[in-house]
């Protein structure tokens, strides 16, 4: 069996390569709130993306799959929906899509806000050619959070050994 990326995915910048952009253009990056601007540090430091859902706005397993076409997604600071096309890898919560593109296109859905309490930080890395960066990523990234906020942090990978992770 063989795993591919379709082709649709590279007609669209990662995530990360946008935030590079940015920088690169001297834009700066958009002061969302203290956990997302850390978390894009991060991202940049890494050069990895990685991004941010709350869990308290989840009511069901967050899934990685192939959007089987038709469904709905409602991108970050927009009010219209996109309909997405068969064979795009989303992220989910139940019927609900999280991001499309992987994590390179978030939505509305999950958002981080200040009063976020739990949050899930899925970093996108391909085995063998970033994974040394996905772990130092979530590695600091885990570190910064304990030590900034004070709060707990669970780390884990998912990959094609590890399948699930509960949170």
């Amino acid at each position: 069996m063989k795993f591919s990326v379709s082709e649709s995915v590279y007609k669209f910048q990662s995530s990360i390569e946008a935030m590079v952009s940015r920088v690169a253009k001297k834009k700066g990056l958009p002061n969302i709130n203290a956990v997302v601007d850390l978390s894009n540090a991060v991202s940049l430091k890494y050069l990895v993306p990685l991004g941010a859902h709350d869990l308290d706005q989840a009511d069901d397993d967050i899934t990685v799959r192939f959007s089987v076409g038709g469904e709905q997604f409602r991108p970050f600071g927009q009010t219209d929906t996109e309909i997405l096309d068969a064979g795009e890898l989303i992220y989910t919560v139940g019927p609900h899509v999280r991001t499309r593109r992987w994590i390179w296109r978030q939505s509305e859905l999950g958002k981080i806000t200040t009063q976020s309490k739990n949050i899930f930080f899925p970093i996108d890395g391909f085995t063998g050619k970033n994974d040394t960066q996905v772990m130092a990523a979530r590695n600091t990234l885990a570190a910064l959070l304990q030590k900034s906020f004070s709060c707990d942090v669970t780390v884990g990978c998912v990959d094609h050994n590890n399948r699930e992770f509960i949170l």
